[in-house]
């Protein structure tokens, strides 16, 4: 949930020199939840695609909350796959540091000051330290 409040917020802090657009996109959002089963993720995408194409880190963020399958169809699969990744991650930190929050949370915030890191200083990070072998990931 504070995932999507944040991609909101993002959203909001995007669209806020055009007006309307941010309402227009929360009620393209309103619709869909209100459709039922009728329409996918997919469709969704598709509108907002129409909707923000001016702002297209708006819509690769938007993989996140596709589902592998929707990522690929949808053109967004490495992007979902890397959100996915990170998640993983986050949780593995989460899980190694759960006796002491305080250090995760200066992790959790050195990680979100680097707003575009290279892959080896991802790999520098991908591992904790002190911290048992990755968890198995099951179905």
């Amino acid at each position: 949930m504070a995932f999507a409040q944040a991609y909101l917020g993002k959203v909001r802090e995007a669209l806020q020199d055009t007006p309307g657009k941010y309402e227009d996109f929360l009620r393209v959002l309103y619709e869909y939840e209100g459709s039922g089963e009728q329409r996918t993720a997919v469709d969704l995408y598709a509108q907002l695609c129409h909707l923000v194409q001016d702002w297209p880190q708006l819509l690769r963020d938007f993989a996140a909350f596709l589902l592998p399958e929707q990522a690929l169809q949808c053109g967004l699969f490495e992007e979902q796959q890397a959100f996915d990744k990170s998640r993983k991650f986050l949780r593995q930190l989460e899980i190694c540091f759960a006796e002491n929050p305080s250090q995760l949370q200066k992790i959790v915030k050195v990680l979100q000051s680097c707003m575009v890191c290279s892959p080896p200083d991802i790999a520098e990070v991908s591992q904790p330290a002190h911290c048992p072998p990755p968890l198995p990931v099951g179905p």
